[in-house]
């Protein structure tokens, strides 16, 4: 096992190029930040880079956010990660309220949940309901991909997720996989969106609104 020192720089690395830490994805960097002390030291570095370190609301994953929104160059990197996360919203938020009745439990998909491939097929072939709404999820946006049949487009959709983040593949076969802590800086947008029902990143808006949304 790696000592903590040499934990520093890839953890400060990958807060700065914009990525979550999260313990399914880099568990051993989730671990560094969870001891006090290097939490310390990475916050201390990054506020001498007008970064401050924070975690989302579930405590779940850590990002980096920007000290001095007003600074034209954090405001511009803002605006272009929000609008490109805005972009995929509409997608994920179906993906999700889909997963959410197949697990049977009524529960959002959290940070370190597990998926199986084989159980959301035989979920989704055994309700024509669900088989139309992957088709439509497939269609448009994110997901779209050319498949016609469900395990096809079930396949892509997943792949798309590795992809982009949301979900890690594990396993020999590469049918199971790890929900990432990205799932909880989407909740904390989603809930900001809901809190402000207009959302706009322009000159002028109010600054702890801004402040919220830090990515």
């Amino acid at each position: 096992m790696l000592d903590d020192r040499s934990q520093f720089a890839p953890a400060v690395e990958k807060l700065l190029l914009g990525e979550v830490i999260c313990e399914a994805r880099t568990p051993e960097l989730f671990q560094f930040l969870a001891n006090a002390a290097n939490e310390d030291d990475v916050n201390a570095y990054l506020n001498r880079i007008d970064r401050v370190l924070r975690r989302t609301s579930d405590r779940l994953a850590w990002f980096a956010a920007y000290k001095d929104i007003e600074a034209q160059s954090a405001r511009s990197c803002i605006s272009r990660q929000f609008s490109e996360v805005i972009n995929d919203l509409e997608p994920l938020v179906r993906w999700l309220s889909m997963t959410t009745i197949l697990n049977g439990s009524g529960a959002s998909l959290q940070a370190g949940d597990e998926i199986r491939s084989s159980d959301l097929i035989r979920s989704i072939e055994s309700a024509p309901a669900l088989c139309e709404e992957l088709e439509q999820i497939s269609r448009y946006g994110l997901f779209k991909n050319v498949q016609s049949q469900p395990k096809g487009q079930l396949d892509a959709v997943l792949h798309r997720l590795v992809e982009r983040g949301y979900l890690v593949a594990t396993g020999r076969s590469r049918a199971k996989y790890i929900a990432t802590g990205l799932w909880s800086r989407l909740y904390d947008l989603m809930s900001f969106i809901q809190a402000h029902e207009q959302i706009a990143l322009e000159e002028g808006e109010d600054a702890a609104q801004q402040d919220e949304l830090q990515i």
